[in-house]
């Protein structure tokens, strides 16, 4: 698979490699900007990298050269590759840096890479959970608006009101916020990274729902 995907980069990269030269001629002839020079050799610079990254199995500094949607649908396409003990590490970093495209994630793809989870990772979210919640259930909230996903199939979701709140005003649509509990048996993680207190959760998992519009909450 990492041989395949290797050989599909440096095809690409050919390619790239080609249109550039044919690029270099189209700009002596029509004196391309020097700032337009400089962006074409960035990108090959970038793609050389990638090459070198997946060759040498640096898969977090692979993703690390990639942004926007296609970090989860990469991670998908690559995740085969990765060892074990580093693919929930690079799991929460593409999840966090993506927006959206998170359809693709499937609950079977989820679970699998929960179990690839280090021991202590999970203990320690264990014990986080337990600050949180002294019973067996986790209150949580979830900014929405009109074009949001529905909230049982929502992956993320956050301990703060006031976050889910900030999030629900960032549509343009009219937003609220969703109350929700959850079974700590079905938290994926917490993460506080970014001071969003946010808790994925498994799909289809919350339960006790509460709709608020912005003012009533």
């Amino acid at each position: 698979m990492k041989e395949k995907l290797f050989e599909q980069i440096q095809s690409l990269t050919q390619e790239f490699l080609k249109c550039v030269e044919e690029e270099e001629n189209v700009m002596k002839k029509y004196k391309r900007t020097d700032f337009e020079t400089i962006q074409m050799k960035r990108e090959i610079l970038i793609i050389q990298e990638k090459m070198k990254a997946i060759k040498d199995k640096e898969f977090l500094s692979y993703f690390n050269l990639l942004d926007g949607p296609e970090l989860i649908e990469e991670f998908i396409s690559v995740i085969s590759n990765i060892p074990d003990e580093e693919k929930y590490e690079i799991f929460l970093d593409v999840y966090t840096r993506s927006e959206y495209s998170f359809e693709v994630i499937n609950d079977d793809f989820i679970e699998d890479v929960c179990n690839a989870r280090p021991f202590e990772c999970r203990e320690e979210l264990y014990k986080k959970l337990d600050e949180i919640s002294a019973t067996d259930e986790i209150v949580i909230y979830r900014g929405m608006g009109s074009t949001s996903a529905p909230p049982a199939e929502a992956l993320s979701w956050t301990l703060s009101v006031d976050v889910a709140k900030w999030f629900a005003r960032r549509f343009l649509q009219k937003g609220g916020v969703y109350k929700a509990k959850i079974k700590k048996r079905d938290v994926v993680d917490y993460y506080n990274g970014r001071q969003e207190e946010e808790i994925i959760v498994k799909r289809r998992k919350v339960y006790d729902l509460e709709f608020y519009l912005l003012e009533d909450i």
